[in-house]
């Protein structure tokens, strides 16, 4: 790509015409293209987990309060899976950290095939733990969603001698919906699924609570 700019003679005063100067600018715009793709590259991997591939907590957060802002104007549900890989630390223990980031990974392979709405999302919220938000969704649908979740994890057959539920990993899941209104904050969702993430696990884990208030 060639530009040209038009520089004034002017010699004694006296306006002389103007001299062209050519100027190939075909290299700053491929080096400009490339700043871009890499800034591009660097935000999206900043809202992915490391170690997982899904969505992190940043990620999350952005999403809830985008989430919650275009359903404020229209009075409707949103629902929050908080989950929890059941006595984690104890899988750690036995198998050692490697086997544990194995663990989550296969995890996080289970939220990508997870069939989401096209605004929902599952994202590694820190830890053992990770979310699913689903935007437009009821209680009902959250508490189908978490049963698929489960089943999958079931499936997997991730070995844990170390847990006294189950010989293989299996998840407890909290459930929190709300009807989006001006009278709530999108931290109230989230502590309403931690709530009943709790009552799952202070209840004998692998189990499904859905956060009664």
């Amino acid at each position: 790509m060639v530009e040209m700019d038009a520089v004034p003679m002017e010699e004694a005063g006296r306006f002389d015409g103007y001299l062209w100067i050519y100027r190939d600018v075909t290299e700053d715009k491929k080096a400009e293209q490339k700043l871009q793709e890499a800034n591009q590259l660097l935000q999206k991997l900043s809202m992915v987990d490391g170690l997982t591939g899904i969505a992190n907590r940043r990620c999350f957060d952005d999403t809830l309060e985008k989430a919650w802002d275009q359903l404020i104007s229209y009075s409707e549900p949103l629902s929050l899976l908080l989950v929890d890989i059941d006595f984690f630390k104890a899988f750690n223990d036995l198998y050692g950290h490697q086997a544990g980031d194995f663990c989550l990974q296969k995890i996080g392979d289970i939220f990508k095939d997870l069939p989401l709405e096209p605004d929902g999302l599952a994202a590694r919220y820190g830890g053992e733990e990770f979310v699913v938000l689903l935007p437009g969704q009821n209680v009902a649908q959250a508490v189908e969603a978490a049963h698929l979740v489960q089943e999958a994890v079931k499936n997997a057959q991730i070995p844990h001698k170390g847990s006294s539920v189950s010989e293989c990993v299996t998840l407890s899941i909290g459930i929190s919906t709300m009807v989006v209104t001006n009278n709530h904050q999108p931290a109230a969702l989230i502590m309403e699924a931690d709530r009943a993430l709790y009552q799952a696990k202070d209840n004998g884990r692998n189990q499904i609570k859905v956060y009664q208030g």
